[in-house]
């Protein structure tokens, strides 16, 4: 099992027992300090990704030792113009060992939560049938209509077919947008 944690503007991977550098903490020695800033666990089963932090999820460590990191030399020079500047860094650091990883066990919170939104799927998808069976009966309508009202002018039976055809064709197209509205509601 591992966490990815977020101290100091900076990400890192940890298990338990592991010892890391971080950027200065202010905690003494021998104290508990507390990550909150969880982005990510892993527990040999499932990943879980927070948003961007995994809420009510807590890395917990021991802090060991303050410290420095080896010096850095910055030299700045400015060749002909006798300008040498020599200057150098340290950069603090706290030495953590890394006790524990507190795992978020699913509850019936999250239970609930879950058939909530199942439940909320499935009433979109009802609701999406409906309208498209609400949308063939009245194109099958609208056809009918158009073809009783060809038949009443008298067309020939050329036209009958043409209408017919066409309204069979826009029946078709209709339930075909229909499942493409249905294809994109359940995949968002």
């Amino acid at each position: 099992m591992y966490a990815i944690i977020e101290t100091g503007g900076k990400q890192y991977k940890v298990s338990e027992g592991e010892v890391i550098f971080v950027e200065k903490l202010e905690a003494s020695e021998g104290e508990k300090y507390i990550f909150d800033k969880v982005l990510a666990i892993y527990d040999d089963e499932n990943v879980t990704f927070g948003d961007p932090y995994i809420e009510k999820m807590t890395v917990e460590g021991k802090v060991i030792s303050q410290g420095k990191d080896k010096k850095i030399i910055i030299f700045k020079y400015k060749p002909k113009k006798g300008y040498k500047k020599k200057t150098g860094h340290r950069q603090p650091h706290t030495k953590i060992q890394i006790e524990k990883i507190n795992v978020k066990k699913s509850g019936k919170a999250a239970a609930k939560k879950a058939e909530k939104k199942d439940k909320k799927a499935a009433d979109e998808a009802v609701e999406t049938v409906e309208a498209v069976e609400t949308v063939d009966l009245k194109i099958e309508e609208t056809a009918e209509a158009k073809v009783k009202k060809a038949k009443d002018v008298k067309i020939d039976k050329t036209a009958d077919v043409k209408a017919e055809e066409t309204a069979d064709m826009k029946i078709d197209a209709a339930a075909e947008k229909a499942a493409e509205q249905e294809v994109d509601k359940e995949t968002e």
